[in-house]
Parts: C-alpha cells; sequence; structure tokens
C-alpha cells in the first residue's frame, strides 16, 4: 500500500491489515470466476503464479472456503459482524471499498460481480467502478484515486523479481 494513497485512514487499516487481506483473498470463490467468467477456460488460482511454483500459496480450489474459519481470522484482526450481518472494524466503521476495471473487459465485469456476492457473505460491500480504460489508467498511476483494481497481467515471470515494479506499492 502506497502510504501517501489518497485513501481514508480506516481503509488504509484495512489494507495494511495481513489477516484481512487474507480473509478478503480466501473468500472469493476462485472456481465460480473459472467457471462462469472464462467459461471453464481457466484454471483456478491463488496468485499469478502458475501451479507448482515455489512461491504459490498452496491452496485447494476445489474446497469451499471455509466461513467460520475466514471469520475468525478477521475477528483476530480486529473485525466484527454485527447484528445486521455487516463487517464492521475496530472502530465500528462498516467495511466498504470499491474496486475498479475496465468496463469494455466482459470477464473483469464478470469476475467483480461474483467477488462482490463471494465478499457480501462476510458482510463486505463492494462497489464495482466500470472506467473506461484512459481514466482507469489516470487513477491508477497519477491521481492515485482508487481502493482496489482488477487488472491482467500477462507474460509473467516464474520469478518474482522481475515484476518488483508491480508487487511494491512503493515503485
Amino acid at each position: 500500500l502506497n502510504p501517501d494513497a489518497p485513501l481514508s485512514p480506516a481503509k488504509k487499516n484495512w489494507f495494511q491489515n495481513r489477516l484481512f487481506r487474507h480473509a478478503v483473498s480466501d473468500l472469493i470463490r476462485r472456481e465460480d470466476l473459472a467457471r462462469i467468467a472464462f467459461r471453464s477456460h481457466a484454471t483456478p488460482a491463488k496468485g499469478p503464479f502458475a501451479q507448482g511454483s515455489v512461491w504459490l500459496r498452496p491452496f485447494s480450489a476445489n474446497a469451499p472456503p471455509n466461513a467460520a474459519a475466514i471469520l475468525r481470522s478477521l475477528e483476530a484482526g480486529g473485525f466484527r459482524r454485527d447484528s445486521s450481518g455487516t463487517l464492521r472494524d475496530a472502530q465500528g466503521q462498516a467495511v466498504a471499498f470499491s474496486i475498479a476495471t475496465n468496463a469494455s473487459n466482459r470477464s473483469r465485469m464478470q469476475m467483480l460481480t461474483l467477488i462482490q456476492a463471494d465478499l457480501a457473505r462476510a458482510g463486505i460491500t463492494i462497489t464495482i467502478a466500470a472506467l473506461d480504460m484512459p481514466s482507469l489508467l489516470e487513477r491508477m498511476t497519477k491521481s492515485k484515486q482508487y481502493d482496489a483494481i482488477l487488472l491482467g497481467l500477462i507474460g509473467v515471470d516464474d520469478d518474482p523479481n522481475h515484476q518488483m515494479n508491480v508487487w511494491l506499492s512503493s515503485s
């Protein structure tokens, strides 16, 4: 996370919280993304590396997310669900953020709709920001006016050192 990003202090705290980031990742049903958004022409993965890579965090794509374990992890990170099911941080703020992508990419729009539903099951509200590509790139590289962005990378090397400009927010 870029410390100079124009995010609210609450959102900065969420995204800097390792337990929160892992829980959000674990809530996403990757098998649904592969089956629906890519019409079964994709293999579920957790990260940009192929199965078997030494850099890949092990997971089972066929196992459904363990909701109880994920909620326990969120609680350990300072989050709680209220009586209406909304996830709240330690200060009581509802967890809600936007994810931007390029509107012209049908697969990414479908992915975001699925991700939105996955995170809603844990009480997280996602707003989809569908932008034209020039606006998305301007926000990403100049104004930094975004919470999260869904894009694709191609030609990813098996060694993450070759893309440090992508992985490090300080780059």
